[in-house]
């Protein structure tokens, strides 16, 4: 005989009665409101939506359906939404690759009528080592050299370190000073800083 607790389910208390008739259980032994767990779900009747299946316990949003079957209603319609999706994906480049094999067909037999003259002309026989004369197609234009220019020496600017801060500190008023490697000393008066 198994002991009895919190622990023991409505199947372990027929087991143990062989189906006869069952002393006062309390499925729920440190909680009054809870006395029955219809569907065996470990959640009692009171607290359970649907207290006659074991496959579901909530209703979150109230309306009448449970959270589970909801929930994989949701996920098999997503399922649905992303098929769809990705046949429309693939009928787009389908047509995307349709169009350029169409439009590769279309300028090479364009390019077929224009044709390109690749007749040679026999008209004069020449003997071999003879060329014909040479008709140039564009006439090369004379560029003058230019003169040679002098460098004049450029002064160049001094440069000037700018001062680094060496130590920056906030006074008990409030006020910010920088101490630069100078030797001066600088305040901040809220808009820049000024030289004290």
């Amino acid at each position: 005989m198994k002991s009895r607790g919190f622990n023991q389910t409505p199947q372990d208390i027929m087991e143990e009665y062989n189906g006869c008739s069952v002393p006062q259980y309390t499925a729920y032994p440190y909680n009054p409101s809870e006395t029955m767990d219809s569907d065996l779900d470990g959640v009692g009747d009171n607290a359970d939506a649907f207290p006659n299946d074991a496959s579901e316990t909530l209703d979150t949003d109230g309306d009448g359906v449970g959270d589970n079957e909801q929930l994989a209603a949701e996920l098999a319609a997503k399922d649905d939404d992303s098929g769809s999706s990705m046949m429309l994906i693939i009928g787009i480049i389908v047509v995307v690759i349709g169009g350029a094999i169409i439009g590769l067909l279309f300028m090479r037999k364009k390019g077929d009528e224009i044709g390109v003259d690749t007749s040679k002309d026999f008209t004069q026989n020449l003997m071999p080592g003879q060329f014909r004369p040479f008709q140039p197609t564009h006439v090369e234009t004379q560029v003058a050299m230019p003169q040679q220019v002098v460098a004049q020496p450029v002064a160049m600017p001094a440069i000037v370190a700018e001062p680094v801060v060496v130590q920056q500190w906030t006074d008990e008023n409030g006020n910010t000073w920088r101490a630069m490697d100078n030797g001066t000393t600088l305040w901040w008066n809220g808009t820049d800083w000024q030289q004290a």
